[in-house]
C-alpha cells in the first residue's frame, strides 16, 4: 500500500497571512471614532481639538497587536521669524513658523511590507519650539490619513480660533458674568457690574415679551435692564421685579400702560429693543 504524501496537503486550520493593506483596514474598522479630549480655554473660543496624544493612543495597541511599526523620517524644514505690529507701530519679532516635510513609513515586521507616504507640517513657537510642533502637528496628521480614522469636525478643518476670535469669546464671557451681576438682588453689586459694563460697552438691547397668563394687563423685561435710567423707570411705574424659576434669568413686570413709555426712554439711551 502506497502512503499519502503528506507534503502536498494543506496544513489544518492554517491562516493565511494578512496583506499590510489588510492589517491597516482592520486598525481602521477598530478605532471607529476617535474623541477630541484636547479643548481651547475660553479665551480662544472653547473649541474641541484632537491632540496627538488622541491619534497615537487610538491606534498604538493596534499597531503591536498586528506587528506594524510607523516611522518617521524629516526630509525638509524651514524656519521663519514672526513678526507683527506692535502699539508703537513697529515690526517686532513674536516667535516662529516651522514648516517640514517628512516621510512616514509603515513596516509590517512579519512580512517586511512597507508603505511610505509623505505628509507636510506647519509649526509656531514664540521661542525655539516651532519646528518641534509641525513635527507633532505632522504626526497626527499622519496617523489621520494613513489609517483614514474618523475624527469629525477638527478644529483644524475650520481653522484655529484666530487672535480676534478669542478676545471676543473672551469679551462675551466677561460680558455674560457681568450681565449676570447687573441683575443681583444686591444693589451694590448692580451699580459695580453697571458700571464694568458702560466701561466695555456691552450690547444694549432689552426684549419686552407678553406671556399669555398676563391677560395682556402686563409685559415681561429681558435683557439689559439694570440700567440707572431703567430701574428708575421701573420704580416709578411699581413694576416688579422677578427672576425666573427656569433659567435663573431676572425681568421686571411692567403694566401695559407703560410699554410706550418705556420704549420711548430706550430709543433716548440707544438701548435696543426687540418684542
Amino acid at each position: 500500500m502506497t502512503e499519502p504524501d503528506l507534503s502536498r496537503e494543506a496544513v489544518p486550520n492554517a491562516e493565511t497571512p494578512k496583506s499590510l493593506v489588510q492589517k491597516i483596514l482592520d486598525i481602521q474598522s477598530k478605532v471607529g471614532k476617535v474623541k477630541k479630549q484636547g479643548k481651547f480655554g475660553t479665551e480662544m473660543g472653547g473649541s474641541a481639538y484632537l491632540r496627538i496624544e488622541d491619534a497615537v493612543i487610538a491606534v498604538s495597541k493596534l499597531l503591536t497587536t498586528n506587528k506594524l511599526i510607523l516611522t518617521g523620517t524629516l526630509k525638509s524644514c524651514n524656519r521663519t521669524p514672526h513678526e507683527r505690529v506692535s502699539r508703537n507701530g513697529n515690526l517686532e519679532r513674536s516667535g516662529y513658523i516651522a514648516e517640514v516635510l517628512m516621510e512616514w513609513t509603515l513596516t509590517d515586521t512579519e512580512s517586511n511590507e512597507c508603505h511610505t507616504w509623505v505628509f507636510p507640517g506647519d509649526g509656531y513657537d514664540g521661542t525655539d519650539k516651532a519646528i518641534y510642533k509641525a513635527m507633532t502637528g505632522c504626526r497626527k496628521y499622519a496617523i489621520i490619513m494613513i489609517f483614514n480614522l474618523a475624527i469629525g469636525n477638527d478644529v483644524e478643518a475650520q481653522g484655529a480660533p484666530t487672535f480676534d476670535d478669542g478676545k471676543k469669546a473672551q469679551k462675551a464671557v466677561v460680558n455674560k458674568t457681568l450681565a449676570d451681576k447687573a441683575n443681583s438682588d444686591d444693589p451694590k453689586v448692580r451699580k459695580l457690574a453697571v458700571d464694568a459694563l458702560s466701561q466695555i460697552e456691552p450690547e444694549k438691547k432689552i426684549t419686552i415679551e407678553r406671556p399669555e397668563e398676563f391677560n395682556g394687563h402686563y409685559v415681561k423685561v429681558k435683557g439689559m435692564i439694570a440700567v440707572p435710567q431703567l430701574e428708575q423707570y421701573f420704580m416709578d411705574t411699581d413694576a416688579k421685579r422677578f427672576q425666573s424659576k427656569v433659567d435663573k434669568s431676572v425681568y421686571w413686570r411692567l403694566s401695559a400702560d407703560y410699554e410706550r413709555g418705556l420704549i420711548e426712554l430706550c430709543m433716548k439711551l440707544s438701548i435696543d429693543v426687540e418684542g
